[in-house]
This record gives structure tokens, C-alpha cells and sequence, in this order.
């Protein structure tokens, strides 16, 4: 009996195909290659180490039915790690963030006009934000935060640049909505 020899285990992209095609040890060498990276982008979204893990498990999961048919394994993965994440912040309730340049409580009693004012300012900026298409109401949400465009990259998983132009477009799409609703932007 003739025992076949696998080919080297190198390309991620033939790694994928022969995952998707059920061979194990391929999915256990890209397993191996990018877990520590698909941990390290749900750790930056959600900022817990095991809800983490539970959501890169997760994504191992639905990546699996799947993995075959991606020509990127690892951007692709990393999406689905990302998006999982997110669907984990989703499901537990996101505390809302500070609208910068607002404060959170004014002094009622010292002005109650204002104290008015700046609660319906912050209602009507989070429900701009909660507007946006999802790439870019995640992207405001950590601008929002105080985060700078490289921590929004690496939290978002995509490159320095790549984050900068989804700040502008969300920044633009945002003063549209304020706009809109009779603030200035």
C-alpha cells in the first residue's frame, strides 16, 4: 500500500482550499498561523479577554463552512472575527460613549436652558451616529472616544490609511445627518 505524502503546508490560499475540502491538518495550520491575530482584533473591539476568545471560537466556527471559498484567508478571517465581535458588543448593550465637546451633566439648577440643550445636542449627535452604515458609526463611535486613527485601524483591523479615509467619509456622512437635523456640523 502506497502512503500519499501531503504537499508542504505553506500557502494560505491553498491552505483555505484544502480546508474547505475537509482536510483537517490545513485547517489546523491556518488555525495555528492567524488565531493569535483574529484574538488580538476581537480583544481590541470588545477589551475582555474571554468574551475574546469566545468570539474568535465563534468565528473559527462560521469561517469553517466556508474557508474554501475566500481567495484572502486572513483579511477574511479577520472580518469575521471583527464582525462577530461587533455582533458580541451588539447583543450585550453598548454603553453609550461621550459625544466630545459635550458635557455629560450640566448643572441644571445653575442653567437649565443649558442643561436642555446639551442633552438634546448629545441625543441628536448618537442618533446621527447610530445612522451610519456600520463601518463607519464604529469608526465614529472610537473617534468619539478619544481614540486617534491609528488605535481606530488597529481596533478595526485594517490599515492606518484605510481607517483615515473611513473617519473622513464617516466625519462627512455625519455633518450631513447633523445638517439635517438643524445643527451645524
Amino acid at each position: 500500500m502506497t502512503r500519499t505524502i501531503p504537499a508542504p503546508l505553506t500557502d494560505d490560499h491553498d491552505l483555505a482550499a484544502r480546508a474547505g475540502a475537509g482536510e483537517r491538518a490545513a485547517f489546523e495550520e491556518l488555525h495555528r498561523r492567524h488565531h493569535a491575530r483574529m484574538r488580538r482584533v476581537a480583544l481590541r473591539v470588545l477589551r475582555d479577554p474571554h468574551e475574546a476568545e469566545d468570539a474568535v471560537q465563534e468565528a473559527w466556527i462560521r469561517a469553517g463552512a466556508r474557508i474554501g471559498t475566500c481567495d484572502e484567508p486572513l483579511p477574511w478571517l479577520i472580518t469575521v472575527t471583527r464582525n462577530e465581535a461587533l455582533r458580541m458588543l451588539q447583543r450585550r448593550g453598548r454603553t453609550p460613549l461621550p459625544v466630545a465637546g459635550v458635557p455629560e451633566r450640566a448643572d441644571d439648577r445653575a442653567d437649565p436652558v443649558a442643561g436642555a440643550e446639551a442633552a438634546e445636542t448629545r441625543r441628536t449627535v448618537r442618533s446621527a451616529i447610530a445612522a451610519l452604515p456600520s463601518p463607519y458609526r464604529e469608526a465614529a463611535w472610537r473617534e468619539l472616544a478619544g481614540q486617534r486613527p491609528t488605535e481606530v485601524a488597529d481596533a478595526l483591523g485594517i490599515a492606518s490609511g484605510a481607517a483615515r479615509v473611513r473617519l473622513h467619509r464617516a466625519r462627512r456622512m455625519l455633518g450631513e445627518r447633523l445638517e439635517a437635523a438643524g445643527m451645524a456640523a
